[in-house]
């Protein structure tokens, strides 16, 4: 018995460490959303990496600042590994986590999913410690009846706090997919207006080109077609045609 009560007092002290921990990081992680920075701040996390869904580009860097300073200026890039042993720097599309790795490597992630991903480890652990502790109170619960009849209002409070804890991490793990599938969604939007812009060009090139063999190629002394009083030669109604045809591609490519 004497066990059983120095292992709820361990749990309970655990518990009220980590509690005030988790609190602080939600009273932090709402101040950041508050005051969110564009782009967002790049954070590294030692011994985990980050993979995403797709490689961009590796390259060499001399320390993982650099590496986060080059993943900041990266479009699409969404986190980065740096390896400090090899220098290497990994930029990253896509979501994901990071996984344990090397004590060597370092996972560059943004703010925001750092946030969430600690909230998520705290609230397991609190939601881990709390269960313990209902199933210590339930082992010792004749020696608590005859000691405190108040111990029952503690193993309640518990129960409700189990719940509220439940409650949370079914938001975070929403939250987290939210913003997974806002930043795919966001890589998506990117490599749709690219495209709509290199097309654009093509189209706009395509036009000058078709404009300059008829100026070139169209004898200049060609026919000429008398309109309203004026005269109008057949290179003038090759440029009017090749005019309609970029005003139709601009059209077409909206």
């Amino acid at each position: 018995m004497n066990n059983t009560i120095l292992n709820l007092e361990t749990l309970n002290s655990e518990y009220n460490i980590i509690l005030k921990k988790y609190e602080q990081i939600l009273s932090d992680y709402s101040n950041f959303l508050q005051e969110q920075q564009t782009p967002e701040p790049l954070i590294s996390i030692t011994g985990q990496a980050f993979w995403g869904t797709k490689a961009l580009s590796t390259t060499t860097s001399p320390n993982v600042t650099e590496c986060k300073a080059l993943c900041s200026s990266t479009t699409n890039c969404s986190g980065a590994t740096y390896t400090s042993n090899t220098n290497q720097c990994w930029l990253r599309t896509g979501t994901g986590t990071p996984i344990p790795a090397a004590d060597t490597s370092y996972a560059i992630i943004t703010q925001n999913m750092e946030y969430l991903l600690t909230l998520q480890y705290l609230n397991q652990r609190l939601t881990t410690i709390n269960d313990n502790i209902l199933k210590a109170i339930e082992q010792g619960q004749p020696l608590y009846d005859e000691q405190n009849k108040n111990k029952q209002i503690k193993k309640y409070t518990l129960q409700n706090n189990f719940a509220k804890l439940n409650e949370e991490r079914e938001s975070i793990d929403k939250t987290i997919k939210e913003f997974q599938n806002l930043n795919e969604a966001q890589i998506e939007s990117n490599l749709s207006v690219n495209q709509n812009y290199y097309s654009y060009i093509f189209l706009l090139f395509f036009a000058i080109f078709i404009i300059i063999m008829l100026i070139k190629f169209v004898p200049s002394d060609a026919s000429n077609v008398k309109y309203g009083g004026g005269i109008l030669n057949n290179n003038t109604y090759f440029i009017i045609f090749a005019i309609i045809l970029i005003i139709f591609c601009i059209i077409f490519q909206k």
